[in-house]
């Protein structure tokens, strides 16, 4: 809901803080992951908007970094909670399955620096509405 409200209301060049630094920005940080995890989404449906909002240029890298983040407790969580199930496939540890995880990842780390390339040259208007 607030990355909706953030692109269905922001004006391009809109700003309504600095970005925290210290610990301010280390509480901020905290809540967009705890939010972002709890919620089972990524680091941008929350980032996105906090960093457009305080003004932060250079959005997608730090969006990536919060998703790796958020997805590695996460993951850990996965191995620790199923590490004794039963009946897992081959290549499992806990409920994370590297098989997987290798079909779904390897294709990512393939195409991703093209979409960022294509993101990067496309006009910030257009990726708004996309």
């Amino acid at each position: 809901m607030p990355a909706a409200l953030y692109f269905l209301a922001a004006k391009p060049g809109w700003r309504i803080a600095a970005a925290p630094r210290g610990p301010l920005g280390t509480l901020v940080a905290f809540g967009i992951g705890s939010l972002s995890a709890m919620m089972g989404t990524d680091g941008g449906t929350f980032g996105v908007p906090a960093l457009s909002l305080t003004g932060v240029e250079k959005r997608a890298g730090t969006v990536a970094a919060f998703s790796v983040l958020i997805a590695a407790p996460g993951a850990v969580a996965a191995v620790i909670a199923g590490w004794h199930a039963d009946g897992l496939p081959p290549y499992s540890y806990g409920y994370v399955n590297l098989m997987a995880f290798a079909a779904v990842a390897t294709p990512s780390f393939i195409v991703a620096p093209f979409g960022a390339t294509m993101a990067g040259a496309t006009d910030v208007a257009r990726l708004r509405l996309m």
